[in-house]
């Protein structure tokens, strides 16, 4: 166990399959460490997480997923009435059957499975949001459709239930270089969803983002910068 613990801790460092969020379990106030990587050697069982107290004691230990899933991500939320532990990747291998997100308890218990987009998307994210200002997180799901259909950037909205809210495409096919971001669009404390990108191909127009209401409802959609940006950086 400490020879994972230290290779996932040098993943954390050193790559992008990985991260740490300071994280709160109610009712106590102590920061935690979420610390995730995949274990591609030795038994190469996959993904994991593990959680930390504040003086470096592992408290919780899960694989999660299957071992045939990369692009690994991990966030602390509240997607229930309680704090929880969210990772999300691609099965690649194997059955091949694309995106998934699992949603943890904080004891490590497996409170649902879900595969989302469908298996012809890339670069997919997910990361939490609170659309409607209740203090439970929603999750947000967004990629690229670079196969099959090809339709492009599109994203959905689950909740914390696992049930499925909205599906929506955005910008067009020929945007590449997509960021995900929340935003208090009319300053009223509820989050709306931002898609923003490079469009690369077609007309050649350059970066630009959109925002959507958590019905999915288009409520803007602007160029910035100019054609010659060739790369956007993540929006605000």
């Amino acid at each position: 166990m400490n020879n994972l613990i230290l290779s996932l801790l040098a993943v954390l460092i050193f790559s992008g399959n990985s991260w740490a969020d300071s994280i709160t379990f109610a009712p106590t106030t102590v920061n935690r460490i979420l610390v995730s990587g995949i274990e591609t050697t030795g038994p190469a069982r996959g993904p994991v997480f593990q959680i930390f107290d504040g003086s470096g004691n592992l408290l919780v230990s899960r694989f999660v997923l299957n071992g045939d899933f990369t692009d690994l991500q991990a966030f602390a939320g509240k997607t229930i009435t309680s704090e929880t532990i969210v990772v999300g990747g691609l099965e690649t291998a194997g059955l091949s059957r694309g995106p998934a997100f699992q949603v943890y308890d904080s004891a490590g218990n497996l409170l649902l499975t879900r595969f989302v987009l469908n298996p012809d998307f890339t670069e997919v994210t997910f990361t939490r949001i609170d659309v409607n200002n209740d203090g439970v997180d929603e999750i947000l799901v967004a990629g690229r459709e670079t196969k099959g259909l090809q339709r492009g950037p599109a994203f959905q909205l689950w909740n914390g239930n696992g049930n499925l809210l909205v599906t929506r495409f955005a910008l067009n096919p020929d945007f590449t270089n997509l960021t995900v971001f929340a935003v208090d669009q009319n300053g009223i404390g509820i989050q709306e969803i931002g898609i923003g990108g490079v469009e690369t191909k077609g007309l050649l127009r350059g970066p630009a983002y959109q925002i959507f209401e958590s019905n999915g409802t288009l409520l803007l959609t602007r160029f910035a910068l100019n054609p010659n940006f060739s790369s956007a950086g993540p929006l605000p």
